[in-house]
């Protein structure tokens, strides 16, 4: 499994309501902080299951949840929170282009749930 480092991936940092989406640019996660918000274990990772580089319209951007010893599946003792939050991020200059998108735990009775993200891209980029 290809391993992307949290810092690299992420814009921040998870939380159980809240993941963040990034674009010419990356997908990206940021922290939410609210007093109903739990954080996910340190060692939960995101996996990306889109292309880096994305063209305008309509594009779709699962996620899939990780730990060192690999995806998590739903034979794993793991709760997955309900709902992850997410914003894009164009990484060319760091510019925040979407904001708080919320996406609910999609499969959760295939081997690998994921979360299906959605947004519209303006221009092609690496997001």
């Amino acid at each position: 499994m290809l391993q992307i480092s949290r810092r690299r991936f992420i814009y921040g940092s998870l939380s159980a309501l809240g993941l963040t989406t990034a674009t010419t640019t990356l997908f990206a996660c940021a922290s939410q902080s609210s007093p109903t918000s739990q954080a996910l274990p340190d060692d939960v990772q995101l996996v990306q299951r889109f292309p880096q580089v994305l063209v305008p319209g309509e594009v779709r951007l699962p996620i899939s949840l990780a730990q060192q010893s690999g995806i998590i599946t739903v034979d794993s003792d793991f709760k997955f929170p309900e709902s992850l939050a997410a914003k894009i991020v164009d990484l060319a200059n760091d510019t925040v282009i979407i904001e708080n998108i919320v996406v609910n735990l999609h499969g959760a009775k295939i081997a690998i749930p994921y979360y299906p993200f959605r947004a519209t891209i303006d221009k092609p980029g690496n997001y």
